[in-house]
């Protein structure tokens, strides 16, 4: 069930994955970790509202998941 809280992460979390996705493409578990540090928050905190952050992006086509390398990276 998310919470309001999960929904005003998943605000801020959306542009952060894109910014740390310019970077370079991380593996799922390591793009919880990098945003749950750059938001101070612990990574059991962002987890759910990442996981709805990215199926936004995804729908939208900003990014894209490659099953083969297990990595996240822009579209």
């Amino acid at each position: 069930m998310n919470t309001s809280s999960d929904f005003e992460l998943t605000g801020t979390l959306q542009p952060l994955v894109v910014r740390l996705l310019t970077e370079h493409a991380y593996g799922v578990c390591e793009l919880a970790q990098a945003c749950a540090q750059k938001l101070h928050q612990p990574l059991c905190e962002v987890i759910t509202p990442l996981t709805d952050s990215l199926e936004a992006l995804v729908s939208s086509g900003q990014v894209r998941y490659d099953r083969q390398q297990n990595r996240v990276a822009l579209a």
